[in-house]
């Protein structure tokens, strides 16, 4: 559990950077789809990582394995509807983006 290979630690960043960004993006890109226009406002609908990443998170992340983003704020007041149809689809290609990504590591 606390390994602490600084070149798994350097090969990880990039990947473990790119998915916390796009998972939060695809949260902000839910909420103003719905209708809540609160994570344009506050500036978290980009791909810029200094919106989305948290400093005490990603620490968190390399030193006991558990970590975590910024959160994109929201009022569902501001929703159309109830329903979430894009919302229980962004694991799945994240998944996939996984997947894509390990067949070029020599590792596996």
């Amino acid at each position: 559990m606390f390994d602490f290979n600084l070149m798994h630690i350097i090969a990880g960043l990039p990947g473990l950077l790119i998915a916390m960004v796009i998972h939060e993006y695809a949260h902000a890109q839910v909420a103003v789809w719905l209708g809540d226009f609160t994570p344009r406002l506050m500036g978290r609908l980009t791909l810029n990582p200094k919106a989305h990443v948290d400093p005490i998170g990603m620490l968190m992340l390399f030193l006991v394995h558990f970590g975590w983003a910024k959160p994109v704020m929201i009022n569902p007041r501001n929703f159309f509807s109830s329903s979430a149809g894009a919302a229980p689809l962004q694991p799945y290609g994240r998944r996939y983006d996984g997947r894509c990504v390990s067949g070029l590591s020599d590792d596996y």
